[in-house]
């Protein structure tokens, strides 16, 4: 297989007749590490393995709750693929994971296709690397864990702080977390 997987150029009218071209966009193949034991994350064929533990057990096979199973509907790490995650982590709260093994054996092998995949800086996917886990656990901008308000006015009244989503955690120099 190819190390490289690129998307077709499309190219058709919108609405307005007006014909639009998307550019191929070429991303690196995803490596696959098949996790060896049961409290390990990991990605095999087209699943991404995820334990959840009790909480304060993570890390311990003996404090899994359940694996996780997400099933990758292309061989692509996206927002799709992200976002998802992050609903699981939302809807599972009162359950622990292992961030350690999340980016060991998914983030840092994929690094250079994540970092394609997601259109990230270099700056971007090294936050990432570091600090996935705080985006993931707050993907979604929630107005009201912040007194109300928007974005823009989040930014206004903490002298141009954004506040931490995945929208700002990627592209904003200065996130809140």
């Amino acid at each position: 297989m190819s190390a490289i997987r690129k998307f077709a150029k499309i190219s058709h009218k919108n609405q307005g007749g007006i014909k639009t071209i998307r550019e191929v966009k070429t991303i690196p193949e995803m490596n696959y590490y098949k996790p060896t034991r049961k409290g390990e994350c990991g990605i095999s064929n087209i699943k991404i393995y995820f334990p959840m533990f009790m909480m304060g057990c993570c890390g311990d096979e003996r404090g899994v709750v359940q694996v996780a199973e997400y099933v990758l509907e292309k061989e692509v790490l996206d927002w799709e693929v992200f976002e998802g995650i992050a609903t699981y982590l939302k809807k599972n709260g009162f359950w622990d994971w292992d961030w350690a093994s999340f980016r060991k054996n998914v983030i840092i092998p994929n690094r250079e296709h994540i970092k394609a995949a997601l259109s990230l800086t270099e700056e971007g996917i090294e936050r990432f690397i570091r600090d996935g886990d705080v985006v993931l656990n707050h993907w979604f901008y929630d107005k009201s864990e912040n007194e109300g308000l928007t974005i823009q006015q989040y930014q206004e009244e903490n002298d141009g702080m954004s506040p931490l989503c995945a929208m700002t955690f990627f592209y904003h120099k200065k996130v809140d977390y």
